[in-house]
């Protein structure tokens, strides 16, 4: 138990860089739960990863007059118990599986910074390519060559008309 837990808790989680990627409060309010979740088993674990104080039999031999045999039955006995050790049949399935998570969970995020980039992308030309009514011919024109060879086609050919119904 207590290597499984040193090497969940040296794997560590970067909250805040985690916190920055996110957009809505929502996202936000999930993630200080799991946060809260996080802090909250890694506080289990350390204090579950201590050693056991051992029993002062000298002090209860001391302590207890009643029956000078009794603490030396107990010790006889406590001494004698076997118990059993305990065998961590799941951590290898849950590494395994905590792994094709945070797996997934980095390809999902390279596919969503990819998309982004994508879309930044689009809005910076879409905001180069907007018109408004500041826009001049010119500006269009040195923006869109096709458009301006064909318009300046149809003047030379004095195709006026073309493109009316």
């Amino acid at each position: 138990g207590a290597v499984v837990g040193r090497r969940f808790a040296n794997r560590g989680m970067d909250f805040a860089k985690a916190h920055s990627k996110l957009s809505s409060a929502a996202a936000r309010s999930e993630l200080a739960q799991l946060r809260s979740m996080y802090e909250e088993i890694n506080h289990k674990v350390k204090e579950a990863s201590k050693p056991v104080e051992a029993i002062d039999w000298a002090y209860y031999k001391e302590n207890i007059s009643s029956n000078k045999d009794l603490v030396a039955t107990f010790q006889k006995e406590y001494e004698s118990m076997e118990l059993p050790s305990y065998t961590n049949e799941v951590s290898a399935e849950a590494e395994k599986a905590l792994n094709e998570i945070v797996s997934e969970a980095k390809g999902i995020m390279e596919a969503s910074e990819k998309r982004a980039a994508e879309l930044e992308s689009l809005l910076a030309t879409l905001e180069s390519n907007r018109t408004d009514a500041n826009t001049t011919v010119d500006d269009y024109a040195s923006r869109n060559k096709e458009v301006d060879a064909e318009i300046m086609a149809e003047i030379e050919k004095e195709e006026f008309r073309k493109d009316i119904a």
